[in-house]
């Protein structure tokens, strides 16, 4: 397979995992927003920022956080792809 046909495949299963991924967030936590980066940083193949809704308690942060770091490991011991995700608080603007 020469290398832009690998880079093709590999991006292609990027995105399809991502995808899912982001879909599997949105079922969990509906009101959170996400920011997705398939920038390769350090190994990692893709990235997302969920920015959690104020009302969130500290449990269901950190039960969310541990769904999610588990199913980041479950892609990658299925296709080796690496997609990690950052929990920031959403900041509140008022005008």
């Amino acid at each position: 397979m020469s290398n832009s046909t690998a880079a093709l495949a590999h991006r292609t299963l990027l995105d399809r995992y991502m995808t899912s991924f982001s879909l599997h967030i949105k079922e969990l936590c509906p009101e959170a927003q996400m920011e997705i980066n398939f920038t390769n940083y350090d190994g990692e193949d893709g990235h997302i920022i969920l920015f959690l809704p104020p009302s969130i308690s500290d449990d269901e942060r950190e039960k969310l956080g541990n769904q999610l770091a588990e199913r980041s490991i479950e892609i990658l011991l299925e296709s080796g792809i690496l997609i990690l995700v950052e929990l920031r608080d959403r900041e509140i603007f008022t005008s």
